[in-house]
C-alpha cells in the first residue's frame, strides 16, 4: 500500500452530499469544497504512484475524449464532436442520467470506451468525464472495507477493463472538467 492513499480515500468518501444535506446549504458548499480538494489529493497520490495505484491490465478498449482541453495522450484519442455525439446518441451518463448527445453538444467533457478496435463506435460506452474519474478513484477494499490502495480500472458498464494509461488520460481530463 502506498501510505496516505487509503486516508486520501477515507476524506474523500467522509465528506460531501451526507453532510451537505444534513447541516444545510453553508456547510454543503464548504462540504462541497473538501470533497473537491479530498479527490484532488486522492488524484495526485495515486498518479504519483501510478504503478502501485493502478493495476495495469491488457488493453480492452479504446478510450475517446472530446471536450474542451481534449488531449491525446498515451491512454486516450481524441474524437471528433459530431463523430461523438452520433455515437453517444440514446446514451446516458451512469451517474447523472444525462443524454450524452446533448453534453456533447453542449461542449461539456466526454469520455467514450469502445470494444477495442470497433471503428464503427457502436459498442461505444459514454461517461461525463467527472462521473467516470469518481468512478476510477474508487479504492479497492478488503474483507474488512479498508481501503487497500488500488483504484479501480473496470469499466462500469461492461466491466472490462482499462489500462493503466486509459485510467491516467481519464483521471487527467475528469478533474480538468471539475
Amino acid at each position: 500500500p502506498v501510505p496516505g492513499v487509503a486516508e486520501d480515500a477515507r476524506a474523500a468518501a467522509d465528506v460531501g452530499p451526507p453532510l451537505a444535506a444534513s447541516l444545510g446549504f453553508l456547510v454543503g458548499l464548504r462540504a462541497e469544497r473538501a470533497d473537491d480538494l479530498a479527490l484532488h489529493n486522492l488524484q495526485a497520490r495515486v498518479l504519483a504512484n501510478a504503478e502501485q495505484c493502478i493495476p495495469d491490465s491488457p488493453p480492452e478498449m479504446d478510450v475517446y475524449v472530446v471536450g474542451p482541453g481534449a488531449q491525446a495522450s498515451p491512454g486516450a484519442s481524441v474524437l471528433d464532436p459530431d463523430r461523438a455525439a452520433a455515437a453517444c446518441e440514446g446514451r446516458q451518463d451512469f451517474i447523472h442520467f444525462e443524454p450524452m448527445a446533448e453534453a456533447v453538444r453542449r461542449g461539456d467533457r466526454v469520455v467514450l470506451a469502445v470494444a477495442r478496435g470497433d471503428a464503427s463506435l457502436r459498442s461505444a460506452q459514454a461517461y461525463l468525464a467527472p462521473s467516470i474519474r469518481r468512478w476510477l478513484l474508487e479504492l479497492k477494499r478488503d474483507g474488512a472495507g479498508h481501503a487497500v490502495g488500488e483504484t479501480c480500472t473496470v469499466d462500469p458498464i461492461t466491466r472490462k477493463r482499462f489500462t493503466r494509461d486509459q485510467v491516467a488520460a481519464i483521471l487527467v481530463f475528469g478533474a480538468s472538467a471539475d
